[in-house]
């Protein structure tokens, strides 16, 4: 900075300069975790009531400090998942197993959230899955009475019993027996 002074009308004057020295230090940069997941969205289509399916999710640490997932929970008990709470070093991923086990038929959609150190606290993925109503066998016997009639000892006499399956899915006929052995059919199982 240069600095001229004027004193009077004579023209008496100073003149000279300040130099001013600023000293700057980088601020090191603070460690975080971040927090990435592999999905925004699992779509386990279409699952019977009684039965399960399940996905996969990847979790990844892409931050510089150690991640802490404290909680994963479901809005929706028909969806559970393993492990719920871990620990991850920088760059370091983990799996996580979601399942889906219908209760009940139709559309379902549920959230996913995750609790944890990095910025934000907490993130979410969406859960989408349909429960079907499984399809299942239906027996038809017919008829459901035989009348042998009178019948000579040492004699036999055959009747037959019709065994339908009307159903949507395999019927197994897992034993067929009398009460009385003089009866006895010509087959014990049967698979329609």
């Amino acid at each position: 900075i240069f600095i001229k002074i004027s004193r009077d009308p004579n023209g008496f004057w100073f003149e000279g300069s300040l130099k001013y020295f600023l000293t700057v230090t980088p601020s090191q940069p603070v460690a975080s975790p971040a927090i990435t997941t592999s999905s925004s969205t699992l779509n386990f289509g279409s699952v019977e009531i009684g039965s399960s399916d399940t996905k996969n999710l990847s979790i990844t640490n892409n931050g510089s400090a150690e991640l802490t997932v404290s909680s994963i929970t479901s809005s929706d008990n028909q969806f559970s998942v393993t492990p719920s709470q871990f620990t991850l070093t920088p760059s370091q991923d983990q799996v996580i197993s979601i399942a889906f086990e219908p209760t009940s038929a139709g559309n379902t959609s549920a959230t996913l959230s995750l609790a944890h150190n990095a910025p934000g606290g907490s993130s979410t993925v969406s859960l989408i899955g349909v429960g079907e109503t499984p399809l299942l066998p239906e027996i038809d016997i017919s008829p459901t009475v035989l009348v042998f009639g009178n019948v000579e000892v040492g004699e036999f006499k055959d009747l037959t019993l019709k065994i339908e399956n009307v159903g949507q899915a395999r019927l197994t006929v897992s034993k067929i027996s009398s009460s009385e052995s003089i009866f006895q059919a010509s087959a014990s199982t049967a698979s329609l």
